[in-house]
């Protein structure tokens, strides 16, 4: 039989692991809400980079979804070229008529939140039929168009790392000691 001093604080330590697992961010993060800025090069003929200072255009926008960010990015010629971003994709959206030069296109600032994290790959999700080099960084990733075409798509998901912070990992700690503070006096006095 179990004794009452010893069944109350594991029921409470069991209380609080369940409050504080309940309590922790979800590792869900996003693009939405958060500013990003953009560059761009109609004409580039070398090496995808993320250096901005190759760029001959440039803005910023705060993600949208749904919505484009970077209506008409880097007009050249008849062709319009959009820049979609959602909370883990790029699209890029080609209408018009091809300029035939490759354009670059380089996304930076691209920060997550409150949960803090960094780009570890591009996966291709779509490329209708665009041929796109692709390069990043943490924070940036370049987009090299050698094809650009009339009326096509080319959609990438952005693979990152995430480390959640618990914030409430000092009340939990708080509860513990307060508890078992409860408990040493309970079973001294």
């Amino acid at each position: 039989m179990m004794n009452k001093a010893v069944a109350n604080p594991l029921t409470s330590f069991i209380l609080m692991c369940g409050l504080f697992l309940s309590l922790l961010p979800a590792a869900n993060a996003s693009l939405i809400g958060q500013s990003v800025d953009f560059c761009f090069n109609g004409t580039r003929l070398g090496p995808v980079t993320t250096d901005t200072s190759e760029c001959t255009s440039e803005g910023s926008a705060v993600v949208v979804d749904p919505g484009v960010e970077f209506v008409q990015a880097g007009s050249v010629g008849a062709i319009a070229r959009d820049v979609d971003l959602t909370a883990d994709t790029i699209s890029l959206i080609y209408s018009g008529v091809s300029s035939g030069s490759p354009d670059l296109f380089i996304l930076s600032n691209l920060n997550w939140g409150s949960t803090p994290g960094s780009i570890t790959g591009l996966t291709l999700l779509t490329a209708d039929p665009l041929s796109v080099i692709t390069m990043f960084t943490a924070d940036t990733i370049g987009l090299l168009v050698t094809n650009p075409l009339v009326d096509a798509t080319v959609t990438f998901r952005i693979e990152t790392t995430h480390v959640p912070i618990p914030s409430m990992l000092p009340l939990f700690v708080l509860g513990l000691v307060v508890m078992f503070a409860r408990c040493k006096r309970r079973v001294t006095g």
